[in-house]
């Protein structure tokens, strides 16, 4: 697990594009998949890097990222979990990387 840092930014909006994000407050993401790639990856690192404390949980090698997660001060959560692990990480196993 590490922290948000802009060399995983284009992996991690990858992992958002690929599968279903959540987030419990819909208004940081608005539009999200409606814009390109690019676009999202500039969202990603000015905009919500900047609201969100972000965990990256990867590889040894740091090549690929598993799931991402990410809390805000009103203490309210986005994530993602790729299809391959769903049944290896749990939203609950994500959300104690913020009680450590």
């Amino acid at each position: 697990m590490k922290s948000w840092a802009p060399k995983f930014n284009k992996k991690m909006v990858e992992v958002m594009r690929k599968n279903q994000f959540k987030s419990d407050n819909s208004e940081d993401f608005n539009g999200f998949k409606q814009i390109d790639f690019n676009q999202q990856q500039d969202l990603m690192k000015n905009e919500i890097s900047k609201k969100y404390e972000i965990k990256v949980v990867t590889s040894f090698n740091e090549r690929t990222i598993f799931s991402v997660i990410g809390r805000n001060e009103h203490n309210e959560f986005f994530y993602v979990i790729d299809k391959n692990v769903q049944n290896e990480v749990s939203v609950e196993k994500l959300r104690a990387l913020f009680d450590k």
